[in-house]
């Protein structure tokens, strides 16, 4: 015969199955993280590697200065009528075709797929 006590600890053994299993999804969803954190810190690294050594080539080739790179930089930022460090991506995104996260309309490749744009041309600005 069941009694009140084991009504109750069934429903407690229910809702410490439910709490499992939200732990397990909670942990996925961490190490997914992470392993999304990781991915970003290397392709940032990887970017870095390559904006160095294009400002080397520039650098030695034409003889600019990091002067003159700051110019433009400072240019380029005050092109959307804001000095904040940043290329605002308002006017100038759409969707990727192949993995639908939002990119620049100028980019070539998606950053995050690496599939082509065929639409973009990184030499007209948006």
């Amino acid at each position: 015969m069941i009694d009140l006590f084991d009504l109750i600890d069934i429903h407690q053994q229910g809702q410490i199955g439910g709490i499992t299993a939200l732990q397990a999804n909670t942990d996925q969803r961490v190490t997914k993280q992470g392993a999304a954190a990781v991915d970003l810190e290397r392709r940032y690294e990887h970017l870095r590697l390559l904006t160095m050594a294009m400002w080397k080539l520039l650098k030695d080739r034409t003889g600019a200065t990091d002067a003159d790179l700051r110019e433009c930089v400072e240019h380029i930022d005050l092109l959307d009528g804001k000095k904040d460090g940043k290329v605002t991506r308002h006017r100038g995104v759409m969707d990727c075709d192949s993995c639908h996260r939002r990119i620049l309309k100028t980019a070539t490749v998606c950053v995050y797929c690496g599939a082509k744009n065929h639409q973009g041309d990184s030499f007209h600005p948006t």
